[in-house]
């Protein structure tokens, strides 16, 4: 099953997609309570004794009237564990201070973020930031998705990981397969997160090497359809016009004996989950592809209806041109 690809992603997506931190955190408090294996993870984590932890809550009204995403109970009610879920959301003003203030005076305790990989480095900055208003925080500690900090005379701790360095260390310590399945669709639904997520714009991404670039892919699109498949007869545009979609440029055609007008073009959306390339060809429905055939002759795997259609590098126009155009017949040879 490929990241991102569980019905628990989906349904989200489709149904929750403004509401994704709160389903990601129900399905994680669920686990917790299912798993000790898991929520011995956490409280590892937090440098937290597991013995203390009781049960996870969700939504959980503090005095001051905040409302943490999830919290980690002990059998006296003290929050031993504060966990604060976050996908692409911006933090809040006093959010993390907030909600350090709200740990026990005695005893172990963890304010706990998790991030998706890609926001950790920007999101520490912030939380620290926050939490020294009201905390002096000792050197911090690092590693790969994981950034740490004790407080200065006191148990407490402030915790920030990723969604994968979490979800990676409770499946590892998980043996029941049941729990490990649950695990994976959390890992799917925070994995589909990151590859809708709008990430900080860069300077380069704003240069007219960019903008060139787009262009030519667009230009690709035309000579191969138009300079060559239909001059050349070995395609049809009759009746058919130049028809970008929401994620690209591209074009309908016909091979000839194929019933169905197929489309070629730029797909951002399955480039940014499936990389390598930004031209797809769409087999319509009711034509049938050999997948396998496609595998062996391309040595790229369709990705439903998708076909990937891979370009050759470092090498000019021509060229790319040409290879394009030998692929594109390759897939009328095997949809025919």
């Amino acid at each position: 099953m490929a990241d991102g690809d569980t019905l628990l992603a989906y349904l989200v997506q489709k149904m929750l997609s403004r509401r994704a931190e709160d389903a990601a955190t129900e399905a994680l408090v669920y686990i917790l309570n299912k798993s000790s294996e898991s929520l011995a993870v956490v409280a590892d984590l937090a440098s937290v004794d597991f013995k203390d932890i009781d049960r996870a809550e969700t939504q959980v009204t503090a005095d001051d009237r905040s409302r943490p995403d999830a919290v980690c109970f002990d059998k006296d009610h003290n929050r031993r564990i504060i966990i604060e879920s976050k996908f692409w959301e911006k933090l809040q003003e006093d959010q993390a201070n907030s909600y350090f203030k709200q740990l026990p005076n005695l005893g172990l305790a963890a304010l706990m973020f998790v991030a998706p990989d890609a926001r950790i480095n920007r999101l520490w900055p912030e939380i620290t930031t926050q939490v020294s208003k009201v905390q002096q925080l000792g050197p911090a500690s690092s590693g790969e998705g994981l950034r740490a900090a004790d407080a200065v005379g006191k148990d407490h701790r402030l915790v920030l990981i990723s969604w994968r360095r979490l979800l990676g260390s409770m499946t590892e310590k998980t043996k029941d397969q049941s729990i490990r399945a649950d695990i994976q669709q959390l890992n799917g639904l925070t994995e589909r997160m990151d590859m809708d997520a709008f990430f900080p714009i860069q300077e380069s991404e704003l240069g007219v090497d960019f903008a060139r670039r787009v262009l030519g892919y667009n230009r690709l699109i035309d000579d191969a359809v138009d300079s060559r498949g239909a001059q050349e007869e070995w395609m049809s545009t009759q009746g058919l016009r130049a028809t970008p979609q929401w994620y690209g440029y591209g074009r309908y055609f016909r091979f000839p004996n194929v019933t169905g007008d197929f489309w070629f073009g730029v797909n951002s959306d399955q480039w940014s989950k499936n990389g390598g390339t930004p031209l797809w060809v769409l087999v319509p429905g009711g034509v049938s592809v050999n997948t396998a055939e496609v595998a062996n002759r391309l040595s790229v795997q369709m990705q439903g209806r998708w076909i990937p259609i891979a370009l050759k590098t470092n090498v000019e126009y021509d060229d790319v041109l040409n290879d394009l155009v030998v692929k594109l017949k390759i897939v009328g040879r095997i949809a025919g």
